[in-house]
């Protein structure tokens, strides 16, 4: 579950990542296609994910096999989490931005 603040933060990197995104359009002549904006989205998704859950690693053990479960036992929820703030992001930055450059 979201809380407020985090939404907050969440629409506020929306607002820049459409800014930005808009001005490399605009003044740089630069459009990302469709796969970079997804590939941008969700590395910024996956790094607001890092920001609000704080995830620690485990130790590295000398059973290998045990280390790397608990490595993807960790990181399995934070894609999940990752994956909602995405589509939080895609329709806030993705969905009006291709509006608008099919407009043009």
């Amino acid at each position: 579950m979201l809380t407020p603040e985090q939404i907050i933060i969440i629409g506020i990197a929306a607002s820049a990542l459409t800014f930005v995104l808009r001005a490399l359009a605009t003044y740089g002549n630069i459009h990302l296609g469709r796969f970079l904006a997804n590939v941008l989205l969700f590395i910024v998704s996956l790094g607001l994910t890092v920001f609000f859950t704080h995830p620690v690693l485990p130790p590295i053990s000398t059973d290998i096999s045990a280390w790397i479960m608990a490595v993807v036992a960790l990181i399995s929820p934070l894609v999940a989490f990752a994956s909602l703030i995405y589509n939080m992001l895609y329709d806030q930055v993705v969905v009006p931005l291709w509006a608008r450059i099919a407009k043009k």
